[in-house]
């Protein structure tokens, strides 16, 4: 009995290969992983406080944008139909200021599509809601932003961006009082 254990514990240690031919060959795995696009707002878009000229007459106003590259948006109102700053205005104007990050990879040539929207109602106050007619000042310009969501910017592959979004304020007959509502920007890979 002795032996026959000391024989199956010597061709355990040996294996036995079956008689034929056997051949190997290997294949690259790859993948190349582009950035995600990230978009945040750091400013809302604010009129300030306007007076009409007539309650009973319709009026406009228009806000411009500017993002230099490195600095922020700036805003300025111009094109006052039938209305003005209000003297004791004690709010700032701003323009709507969006920063976004992407791939910025010359192999990938990531490029993003942008959308606005192109209306926005203000309602609230009284009488009827007002109307923003967004513009922007696209093509967004570099940013200089340390993270947005967290995620940072890498030399050669994540790049930042900004832009603003202004437009043109209609005010109907009637409006008075605060009105607000919501502007929506959407960035993607194209």
């Amino acid at each position: 009995m002795r032996s026959l254990i000391t024989l199956a514990l010597v061709a355990a240690a040996f294996p036995v290969f079956a008689d034929g031919n056997s051949d190997t060959a290997s294949a690259k795995a790859k993948v190349h992983i582009v950035a995600p696009v990230k978009v945040m707002a750091t400013g809302e878009i604010n009129f300030g406080q306007i007076v009409v000229d007539d309650v009973t007459q319709d009026a406009s106003v228009k806000m411009v944008t500017n993002s230099a590259p490195g600095m922020y948006t700036t805003a300025s109102l111009t094109d006052w139909n039938k209305c003005a700053p209000y003297a004791k205005n004690n709010v700032a104007v701003t323009a709507a200021e969006f920063h976004f990050t992407q791939d910025i990879q010359t192999s990938v040539g990531a490029q993003v599509k942008i959308a606005i929207d192109p209306e926005v109602t203000l309602a609230g106050g009284h009488g009827p809601a007002v109307k923003l007619i967004t513009n922007n000042d696209l093509p967004a310009d570099a940013c200089m932003l340390a993270t947005i969501d967290g995620q940072t910017a890498i030399a050669g592959y994540v790049g930042f961006k900004h832009f603003g979004v202004g437009g043109t304020l209609n005010i109907p007959a009637g409006a008075l009082g605060k009105k607000e509502g919501t502007l929506n920007v959407k960035v993607e890979y194209m």
